[in-house]
């Protein structure tokens, strides 16, 4: 009886307001309603451009709809469609264990806009991937689906549970059997060596720093010496250790300049060089420059990278990875599977593209 009579005193106070009336609850389409008194569904149809109404009706309803502050509730909508509107991205904490350039947010995120759909973004480290302390992303239905950006040292624990709890998943830069989409590593690697090849280098290396257990090292090491090896070519494979080093801890020191030196000095140096990124080819760079090496004439030098590298101010020429075309097969390929949940997709391997610079 108390409820009731709260509601016939709200509902006084609506007709009797001099002004706009100040919701702490989000305004519904009975809010307007009941100030106009009219009905809901000449409202609800009026704000979707759904039905047929009078236009004096529906500039009414428009006008009190933005005196009162009323907004479409995503929380209906959700429950009667069964849909949230939003994709998951879960990614980590540790920047080594992914890679997350704007490209790929760029096209991440116009892909998703043009489908009217929202991102949520979840990071955890990878000690607290746990069944007991996933994030509410996959523990609750907050999305529709996930983009998941781990690139190696994927936990097991998380992997387990999105397929326990049957959730529409891509995974960006793993290389997995399915439902997976990254950038095909050999392809690069057997490019940037064909690059080098056809401009009349005969003795091609390939360098690397020590790494960190991507697939990517592996498979553009393999695209080098396939390229190499159809060429009638032997491979030169030289991995340049620097000790440990971490490049976020230590900024006024950078030990990869003094390995890069050491391999330009070699007698049996290669005339031109396919590095595994700019991690590696921008010390390189630069290493020649300080030995008075001209580049590309007297040494060719090709990264492999997520797209043209011009951090020395000299444009290198690269193998672009294509990563905003990587973010939008994705979403692509997640809004399938959220369409059709049970059905796997093939991994899908995106080409990579040359970006010639002036090295």
């Amino acid at each position: 009886m108390r409820y009731r009579q709260r509601v016939l005193r709200y509902r006084q106070r609506m007709r009797d307001y001099p002004g706009p009336p100040v919701f702490i609850m989000p305004v519904t389409a009975s809010h307007i309603a009941e100030r106009l008194g009219i009905s809901p569904m000449t409202v609800s149809r009026a704000l979707t451009g759904r039905g047929r109404i009078a236009e004096q009706t529906r500039r009414r309803i428009e006008q009190a709809a933005r005196e009162m502050g009323y907004r479409p509730s995503a929380v209906a909508r959700a429950t009667r469609s069964g849909r949230t509107g939003c994709v998951g991205l879960l990614m980590p904490t540790n920047p080594h264990h992914a890679r997350f350039g704007l490209g790929l947010w760029t096209a991440i995120h116009d892909a998703l806009a043009e489908h009217d759909l929202h991102l949520n973004l979840s990071r955890l480290p990878d000690s607290k991937l746990t069944r007991q302390t996933l994030p509410k992303i996959v523990r609750q239905w907050l999305a529709d689906g996930l983009l998941i950006n781990y690139t190696h040292h994927i936990p097991a624990e998380m992997t387990r549970a999105i397929d326990d709890y049957n959730i529409p998943a891509v995974w960006i830069n793993a290389k997995l059997a399915a439902d997976c989409v990254y950038p095909d590593d050999v392809a690069a690697g057997r490019l940037a060596t064909r690059h080098l090849l056809e401009r009349g280098h005969q003795r091609v290396g390939y360098v690397r720093f020590a790494g960190s257990g991507h697939h990517s090292e592996v498979d553009r090491r393999a695209g080098y010496e396939q390229a190499m090896r159809e060429a009638g070519l032997t491979p030169v494979v030289t991995e340049l250790d620097t000790g440990r080093y971490e490049p976020e801890a230590d900024v006024a020191h950078d030990p990869r300049l003094a390995p890069a030196l050491a391999y330009l000095d070699r007698d049996d140096r290669p005339g031109a060089v396919v590095c595994y990124s700019s991690y590696t080819a921008l010390p390189l760079q630069h290493a020649a420059a300080l030995k008075r090496i001209e580049v590309p004439r007297q040494l060719g030098l090709v990264s492999i990278d997520d797209g043209p590298v011009s951090e020395c101010g000299v444009p290198l020429t690269a193998v672009s990875l294509d990563l905003e075309r990587v973010g939008r097969v994705s979403v692509e390929q997640l809004l399938d599977r959220i369409e059709r949940p049970d059905e796997r997709t093939p991994a899908t391997a995106i080409e990579p593209v040359m970006c010639i610079g002036m090295t």
